[in-house]
């Protein structure tokens, strides 16, 4: 538990608003496991997003998460990355892409429909 406060802190404490990242870098994914690297560029994100950077730039870091997700075919992990990016989007006025992004995720589990995360993924869609 410590060790993700560390890295939790350590990304917050980097992030500050004053820090410019150049339009053609992108995130790069930390090192760790699926988890550390998808909640890190979810945090980046959600930490831009309260700095008010551009939309661009802060659309970047959730589709990071949601490729690291992917390319693990980690389908929980998948679920909080659309998630997060299905939010942004309706907050974006996108509605249409976050529930085309959204619903098929969701609708790829059979159980489990309890779950906070699952339970997060409804809300959104709705």
């Amino acid at each position: 538990m410590l060790l993700n406060w560390q890295i939790t802190w350590t990304t917050i404490h980097d992030l500050s608003p004053s820090r410019e990242t150049s339009s053609a870098q992108s995130p790069q994914p930390p090192q760790g496991g699926v988890s550390a690297s998808l909640t890190i560029q979810r945090l980046q994100a959600e930490v831009l997003r309260i700095h008010g950077a551009p939309p661009s730039e802060i659309e970047r870091y959730f589709q990071a998460a949601l490729e690291i997700a992917r390319s693990q075919a980690a389908c929980l992990w998948e679920l909080c990355a659309a998630t997060s990016l299905a939010r942004f989007w309706h907050i974006q006025l996108r509605g249409t892409e976050a529930h085309a992004l959204l619903a098929p995720v969701y609708a790829s589990f059979a159980e489990g429909f309890d779950l906070p995360d699952l339970v997060e993924a409804r809300a959104v869609l709705s």
